[in-house]
């Protein structure tokens, strides 16, 4: 299920203002600046397939102490993610990664059109794209080409969908089908930065005063989210679960304080996945005119946030793209 913002239309429920004696500790202390809540940025800081990045920053958490059982263990898992990215790559010398992803996606695709037994006649236009890859002749870019009977016919230049009705023809398709590569390439996802961090508000305590097992502040963790209109809730997966738990996330897997039970939640194709719903705070994430980072609002919302278990998600991506190209 894609990830998707909060309601802007939810309110958050007032609560209770703490003790007068805590909070005057809490002012206290925020002002002689012992309370420092760690704020986890590397969603945002890095793109998904930058391992290097990546790793330096496990490297970095490690050597400061922070958390170190889980990031060695996220340490070991990117540099597996590394190391078959390597192996795939090789067995296309030359070739962006963008382009082995693709080739491996056109392969599942054509061992789908032999199973169903390519009732349209793209299984042709299938093998040429990949053959024009493979030689250097077609690029994974802002461009589309267009194919008929195996061949391309026009192309590559930016997609128009005049250009995708003048040549889809029945001339041009004879008995074969028509198939534009390359059109999806430019098309932009709305993204949100958002922040998240565990409800801090549902006790009724200042949120300086909900910790961790360590006695540290839960963490603030911002992420990248997919502008999902059709989502009924925001969704992250285990690991951005375990990021928010900070030091519990060594002994626990899930924050039981925050724990809302689980739900079901209907797929398009009719399938049903269930998933844990914790209560979490959200914030958006947003830059002044000097393009310093700031939050988008002086209050943080509440709300229903559900975990779906990714477990070895990328990494079972990446044995797919392996095993395609074999």
């Amino acid at each position: 299920m894609p990830k998707s913002p909060p309601s802007t239309s939810r309110k958050r429920k007032k609560l209770p203002s703490p003790p007068t004696s805590d909070d005057s500790r809490q002012k206290k202390r925020r002002k002689s600046g012992k309370i420092k809540i760690l704020r986890i940025t590397d969603d945002v800081d890095f793109a998904r397939n930058d391992y290097d990045g990546r790793i330096k920053r496990r490297e970095e958490r490690i050597n400061a102490g922070y958390a170190t059982k889980r990031y060695k263990a996220k340490l070991e898992k990117l540099k597996k993610e590394k190391k078959l990215q390597a192996q795939i790559m090789k067995k296309h010398p030359g070739k962006s990664w963008e382009v082995c992803q693709r080739l491996a996606d056109l392969q599942g695709i054509a061992t789908y059109l032999k199973s169903i037994k390519d009732p349209h006649r793209e299984l042709p236009n299938v093998k040429a794209i990949m053959a024009a890859y493979e030689k250097g002749k077609l690029k994974w870019d802002d461009n589309a080409t267009y194919w008929c009977q195996g061949k391309m016919i026009a192309g590559p230049s930016v997609f128009d969908w005049q250009d995708f009705g003048r040549l889809n023809t029945k001339e041009n398709r004879g008995d074969g089908g028509f198939c534009v590569e390359g059109s999806n390439n430019d098309v932009q996802v709305p993204e949100l930065n958002m922040i998240l961090r565990l409800d801090k508000s549902i006790h009724g305590l200042d949120p300086d005063l909900t910790k961790d097992s360590n006695g540290e502040p839960f963490p603030e963790v911002e992420m990248k989210f997919t502008d999902d209109t059709g989502a009924t809730m925001m969704t992250i997966f285990h690991d951005d679960m375990l990021d928010l738990m900070g030091g519990d996330a060594e002994g626990a897997t899930a924050p039981v304080d925050y724990l809302m039970g689980y739900e079901s939640f209907s797929n398009a194709d009719g399938t049903t996945r269930h998933a844990m719903i914790i209560a979490v705070e959200v914030n958006m994430n947003g830059t002044d005119k000097d393009g310093n980072k700031l939050l988008m609002s002086d209050t943080w919302s509440s709300i229903p946030c559900s975990v779906f278990e990714d477990g070895e998600a990328v990494e079972c991506r990446l044995h797919s793209i392996v095993l395609n190209l074999l």
